[in-house]
């Protein structure tokens, strides 16, 4: 997963590392999960806690990479790649759009955020 992504949607899903939740249970990604013995929030809605930042990555990288949401982000890189071409975080934004329920300005905003912030960042 390019660089520029994994900051975009951190820093959109964490307000930027400020939020309770990334502090609290250090989910900087908005993981949620069906655990009903450790989590943060609510009952209904039960949002993944880490013990480290890297277990937060490792999680939202095992994520992408697996979960048959993200099928069509890893079709998108597949035929990047296959055609030799670099693999950038706004080449792999079509396949986030199940990623939130906001969908299509979900993936409006970490565009925005990558032309903005992490254009320059390596795979921006």
């Amino acid at each position: 997963i390019p660089a520029s992504l994994v900051l975009a949607q951190g820093a959109l899903e964490s307000g930027w590392g400020t939020d309770a939740m990334s502090k609290r249970a250090l989910n900087f990604f908005g993981q949620k999960t069906t655990s009903t013995r450790d989590y943060y929030g609510s009952p209904k809605t039960r949002y993944a806690r880490f013990e480290s930042p890297v277990d937060s990555i490792h999680s939202y990288m095992m994520n992408l990479n697996s979960h048959p949401a993200y099928e069509h982000l890893r079709q998108i890189r597949a035929n990047l790649r296959s055609r030799g071409k670099e693999v950038t975080g706004i080449d792999l934004l079509p396949g986030l759009l199940k990623y939130s329920t906001r969908g299509a300005d979900y993936v409006k905003e970490l565009r925005g955020m990558i032309q903005q912030h992490f254009r320059n960042v390596n795979g921006g």
